[in-house]
Formats: structure tokens, C-alpha cells, sequence
């Protein structure tokens, strides 16, 4: 069995990275054919002549689309496994190998074991991709095309953000590289209750703003504070207010949160441990958005199993039959589940629980996926 199990994992495999090598090189194609142009201004700044050139262009190709790949490999892996195990098992349906192995008393669901612990190890490694790769490329992944063109991440301004305790941030330029704020005007505000807040009690001001892990704040450079009495004359509530020396503001809005604000795809790719960490300690970002994406992170691997489930019945069959209609058929099924699912997916929490909206399309594909599995005629 184990000379079987080697021959069907070897056809596999090959099938498998085939079919991800052509998914995701179409897709980087495609990309590269729209955007080039944004490559060759990238490597516009280098000095020297044409070969200098052509290897700036190179350089900016891998260094934007090498971390793209990681993040393919999670969007795609429901899919090629299913393609793949189609191909693999046509082989021996058309060389009469499957009916061989049936004449020997191996059963069918028995063939596609090895088919499907190669899924299954293709989305543990998908997990640690997530895990592991995704959030260590995150600075690189957040990037746009515009910014290779000038080969930094661009600074961009935050305009009254709030955090958790209520304090609104305004800043010139957000400098993610160096978790630095510049140009910081901070309103805090008088608290109400747990949602609501009030007039502004001070405003500070600095020149920049350093975020400081170790004590969960931001580092004030020539910061300084204007308190409000709240009284109930006309005046601008900071007027002929004597400035106060402020060096240090303690806020849950880091770099993260920031970013989580300003750009929402940045939440897809932080780890368990800080997604986690956020939802339990922050106020500054959308928990249940956050929570959706945790619990997603364990539904996905089911899902993209039960897919693959739904798939492989399709040509586990007893007798010859036409390998392109069941091909169809496996497509309509397996990409319209991995389509409707990944919509799903990303439904905003509202009606719904995060948990609900994360394990919607399991609940929905698991009776499908082992109706599949037992119609096969072993």
C-alpha cells in the first residue's frame, strides 16, 4: 500500500504545483501587463545605464511581488488541490488503473486518502503562512503600487483618530517606518460613559510623537498642553490658557491600530497572538471586525476541505465515464462553494455574530461535503 500511496502522492503533487504555479503566475502577469510602467519609474532613480535600469525593475518586481506571492497561497489553496486530485485521478481512470486497483480490493474512498492528506497539509501550511510569514511582509504587503514608485511608504496624515480613551488624533504625517507621528495636535475629551464623550478637557501639541512599546504611549517631542475649564463664556475654549509641558500620553492607538484604521486590508494579515492582543486591549479599532477575522482563521482550513471533499467524488467512479462532464460539474460546484464562501467571509459584523459569519459557510458545506463522500461506490 505504500508503493500506491507514493505513486498516486507523486501524481498528485506534481498536478498541485503545476496548477499553483500557472494560478499565480497568470494573476502576477495580468498585474505586471496593467502596472509595468509604475516599475520602470521605480527604477528611474537608480544611476548608471541600461542594465542598471533593467535591474532596478527587476529588483522592484520581486521585492513588490515575492511577498504578494505568501498571500496568494492563502486566497488560492482551496482550489488547486481540487483541480489537481481531478487531474491525477483521470490518469488512472483513462490508463485503467483505478479499475485495477478496485479489482484488487482497494476501495475508492481508500484511493483518495493521500489525495486528501495532502490538502490537509497544504492548509497547515497555509496557517503558518498566516501565522508565521504574512505578519513579519506586512509593512511590504500594505504597500501601493504608487509607493514602489517611490520607493518608501508614504506618509500620510491622520485626521482626528480616536483611541480608546476618547482622545482624538490629528497628525501632518503618519511615518510607519519609524512609528512616528509629526505635527500631533491631541484632543482629549470629558467622559460621559463607556461610549460617549464629551467636550475637550486639553489639547496638547508637539512637534512629533515616538510610540513607545515597553510603556504603551507615545513619546512627545516639545509637547505641550492647553487646559479647558469648561466654563460657559464665548471665548475659544483654549484661550489665555497657560501651557503645560506634556512628554509622554499614554494611548492604546499604536502604529497598528493606525494603520488597522487607515487601511482595512491591514487586518488580514496580523497573527492570531496580535489580533488577539488588540481585541482584549485596544478601543481604538473595530473589535468585531477583528473577531470575524480570528475565528475566520480557523474556519477557512474547513472549508477549503470540505471544497475539496465536494470535489473528489466527482472522479472517484467505478466505471469509465465522460471525465469532461464530471470536470464541469466538479468546477460549478467547487468554485462557486470557494466564491461563495470567500464572499461570506467578508460580510461586516452587524446582523450577525463575528463567530456566526466565520462558520456560516462550514455549517452550510458540511452535509454537502459528506453527501459527496457517500455516493461514492467503493
Amino acid at each position: 500500500m505504500r508503493t500506491l500511496d507514493r505513486y498516486i502522492l507523486r501524481l498528485f503533487l506534481m498536478n498541485l504545483v503545476i496548477l499553483f504555479a500557472v494560478m499565480i503566475g497568470l494573476i502576477i502577469l495580468l498585474d505586471l501587463i496593467t502596472n509595468f510602467d509604475e516599475f520602470v519609474q521605480a527604477a528611474q532613480r537608480i544611476e548608471g545605464g541600461w542594465w542598471a535600469h533593467a535591474w532596478g525593475v527587476m529588483n522592484a518586481m520581486v521585492d513588490f511581488y515575492g511577498p504578494i506571492l505568501f498571500l496568494l497561497f492563502v486566497y488560492l489553496v482551496g482550489l488547486p488541490p481540487v483541480g489537481a486530485a481531478g487531474f491525477t485521478l483521470a490518469a488512472l481512470i483513462r490508463n485503467r488503473e483505478l479499475v485495477a486497483m478496485m479489482a484488487g480490493g482497494i476501495s475508492l474512498h481508500r484511493v483518495a486518502l493521500p489525495i486528501l492528506v495532502v490538502g490537509f497539509a497544504a492548509n497547515v501550511l497555509m496557517v503558518a503562512d498566516q501565522e508565521l510569514v504574512l505578519p513579519a511582509m506586512a509593512q511590504k504587503l500594505g504597500r501601493t503600487r504608487a509607493e514602489i514608485k517611490l520607493g518608501q511608504i508614504r506618509q500620510t496624515p491622520i485626521r482626528l483618530m480616536p483611541d480608546g480613551n476618547g482622545s482624538l488624533f490629528t497628525a501632518a504625517k503618519f511615518d510607519l517606518e519609524h512609528n512616528t507621528l509629526h505635527q500631533v495636535s491631541i484632543l482629549r475629551r470629558q467622559k460621559i460613559d463607556d461610549a460617549r464623550f464629551g467636550r475637550a478637557t486639553e489639547r496638547i501639541s508637539a512637534a512629533q510623537a515616538i510610540w513607545d512599546d515597553k510603556n504603551k504611549g507615545w513619546q512627545l517631542e516639545n509637547g505641550y498642553g492647553l487646559m479647558n475649564d469648561l466654563g460657559t463664556d464665548n471665548r475659544s475654549p483654549f484661550a489665555e490658557r497657560k501651557p503645560v509641558e506634556v512628554n509622554f500620553i499614554a494611548s492604546d492607538l499604536d502604529p497598528i491600530s493606525i494603520m488597522l484604521n487607515k487601511r482595512a486590508e491591514f487586518r488580514k494579515l496580523l497573527s492570531l497572538r496580535q489580533l488577539t492582543e488588540l481585541i482584549h486591549s485596544s478601543g481604538a479599532v473595530d473589535v468585531a471586525d477583528l473577531e470575524r477575522i480570528r475565528h475566520s482563521r480557523f474556519s477557512l482550513p474547513v472549508i477549503n476541505m470540505l471544497i475539496l471533499m465536494m470535489g473528489v467524488p466527482f472522479f472517484l467512479v467505478r466505471a469509465p465515464a465522460n471525465l469532461l462532464r464530471q470536470s464541469i460539474k466538479a468546477a460549478v460546484v467547487c468554485i462557486g462553494a470557494w466564491a461563495s464562501g470567500f464572499i461570506m467571509l467578508q460580510i461586516a459584523p452587524g446582523a450577525l455574530p463575528p463567530a456566526a459569519i466565520a462558520w456560516m459557510p462550514v455549517a452550510m458545506y458540511l452535509p454537502m461535503a459528506f453527501y459527496r463522500m457517500d455516493t461514492v461506490e467503493t
